[in-house]
C-alpha cells in the first residue's frame, strides 16, 4: 500500500505465515491518514523554494510517484497555520525582549507603561518599480535585531508602514518613535504622526550616508560609537556637541587633502595631538617629521569640492546620524526571502505568507533555529523519530 511518499510493506513470516505490516513512516499525530515523511517532503520544497514543481522534479529523478496537488496544498495549509502560530509567538517574545531591553537600558523597574523604540524599517519586492504586489516589509528593533512585525503584499512603503505604525501599542506596547530607513523614504511621512503622545523621529541609515560622504564618517562613528569624548551616552543636551564635532571633522577631511602654502591654514580643522589621524598635527604634537603633501589636491579643487562638502555635513543630516543606526538588519532579512520565494518563479500567495513566517525563525532564533524548526515539526507535524527507533 501507498500513501503518496509512505510505503506500507507487509512482512510474512516463511514458518506460520504471519504477517505483520511495515511502515516507512510514522503518521502524524492526531492527523488521521497524513504521514511525516509527506508533511516534511512539502516542508522542505517550500523551504527551498521549489514548490511543488520542484517536489514533482525531485520525485521523477528519483523515480518514484509524487503526491497529488491537492494533497500537497492541504500541506501547505497545516505549515502554514503551524508556522503562523510560531512567528505570532516568536514576533511577541520578541516585543517583551525590546520592552525589557529599554527598562534596563533607563535603569527602571519594568512596568506595563508604553515605550518608544528604535526601529529599522524596509521594504523588498519581487520586482523593481511600482509594478510588484509582490513584496513585504518588516520592522525590526535596532536594539535587539529582531523582527517586531511585518505586512505582506504592500505596494508602496508607505502602505506597510501605517499598518505596522497603527497596531505597534496594541501587539508589543511599544512606539516605534524612532524609524531608520532610507534618506527619502515616504514611509516616514506616513507615519509621522501615528501617535497622538509624540512624533515619529527620522533617523538616516549611516550606511546610506555613507554612500554620499564617503568612508570617514562610517570610520568616526565607529571610534565614537555613541559617546563623546567623556565616554557619555549622547543624550537631547549633547546632540549639539556631537554635530558639531562631526561637522568640524569632515571640513577637516577637505581641507587637509587641499594643498597649501600655508601648512598650519590647511590643517587648523584636524585633530590635534599625538593620537590625531592627521600626520602633520602628529609631527606638531612629537616633533617629527613624516607629514609629505605629494598626494594632496590642487587648491582650485577647494572651491569646486566645497559646496558639496557643505551640503552633506548639514545639521539635519547629522543629527539623523547622532543615533548610529543602521538598516543592516533589513538588508539580511530581504535576500532570506526571496532565497526561499525565487524571483524566477511564480508563487501563489499562502507560498508568500509560509516563506515570510518562516523567515522570521530564521532572523528571530539564530543560534535556536534548529530547535525552533524541530518544536513546529514536532507539535504540528508528527512524531521525531529518535536515531535507534525501532519500526
Amino acid at each position: 500500500m501507498r500513501n503518496d511518499l509512505m510505503y506500507e510493506l507487509l512482512a510474512e513470516c516463511s514458518s506460520c505465515s504471519e504477517t505483520t505490516p511495515l511502515k516507512t513512516s510514522f503518521s502524524v499525530i492526531n492527523k488521521g491518514q497524513s504521514f511525516d515523511v509527506n508533511r516534511r517532503a512539502v516542508y522542505h520544497s517550500l523551504e527551498t523554494g521549489g514548490g511543488y514543481e520542484g517536489l514533482v522534479t525531485f520525485c521523477s529523478i528519483m523515480n518514484m510517484p509524487c503526491m497529488s496537488s491537492s494533497a500537497y496544498y492541504k500541506h501547505v495549509d497545516t505549515i502554514l497555520e503551524a508556522l503562523e502560530a510560531e512567528a505570532k509567538d516568536e514576533m511577541r517574545q520578541a516585543g517583551q525582549r525590546v520592552r525589557k531591553h529599554i527598562f534596563n537600558e533607563n535603569g527602571v523597574e519594568t512596568s506595563d507603561d508604553v515605550v518608544g523604540a528604535d526601529v529599522s524599517f524596509d521594504g523588498t519586492w519581487a520586482k523593481r518599480g511600482f509594478t510588484s504586489l509582490t513584496g513585504v516589509v518588516f520592522v525590526i528593533a535596532v536594539d535587539t535585531v529582531e523582527v517586531l512585525d511585518y505586512h505582506v503584499f504592500a505596494k508602496e512603503c508607505s502602505e506597510g508602514a501605517k499598518v505596522l505604525w497603527n497596531r505597534s501599542v496594541e501587539l508589543h506596547k511599544i512606539r516605534y518613535k524612532w524609524m531608520v530607513s532610507d534618506g527619502d523614504s515616504k514611509a516616514f511621512s506616513a507615519v509621522e504622526d501615528t501617535y497622538e503622545e509624540c512624533k515619529v523621529e527620522k533617523l538616516d541609515c549611516v550606511r546610506y550616508v555613507q554612500k554620499r560622504m564617503g568612508k570617514y564618517l562610517l570610520n568616526l562613528k565607529s571610534t565614537t560609537k555613541s559617546k563623546l569624548a567623556d565616554g557619555k551616552s549622547i543624550g537631547e543636551k549633547e546632540v549639539d556637541v556631537a554635530v558639531y564635532t562631526m561637522k568640524k571633522n569632515i571640513i577637516a577631511i577637505l581641507h587637509h587633502s587641499i594643498q597649501s602654502k600655508d601648512l598650519a591654514k590647511q590643517h587648523r580643522y584636524c585633530p590635534v595631538g599625538e593620537s590625531s589621524w592627521c600626520k602633520w598635527q602628529q609631527d606638531t604634537a612629537t616633533g617629527t617629521n613624516t607629514y609629505q603633501s605629494e598626494d594632496c589636491l590642487p587648491e582650485v579643487f577647494c572651491e569646486l569640492l566645497h559646496p558639496t562638502f557643505m551640503a552633506l555635513s548639514q545639521r539635519k543630516l547629522l543629527e539623523r546620524c547622532v543615533r548610529d543606526a543602521t538598516q543592516n538588519c533589513n538588508e539580511s532579512i530581504n535576500p532570506l526571502v526571496w532565497a526561499c520565494c525565487p524571483k524566477n518563479k511564480h508563487h501563489g500567495a499562502k507560498d508568500r505568507f509560509e516563506v515570510v513566517k518562516d523567515v522570521i525563525q530564521h532572523e528571530n532564533h539564530t543560534e535556536a533555529l534548529d530547535q525552533a524548526v524541530e518544536h513546529i515539526v514536532s507539535e504540528e507535524f508528527g512524531n521525531i523519530v529518535a536515531p535507534n527507533a525501532e519500526y
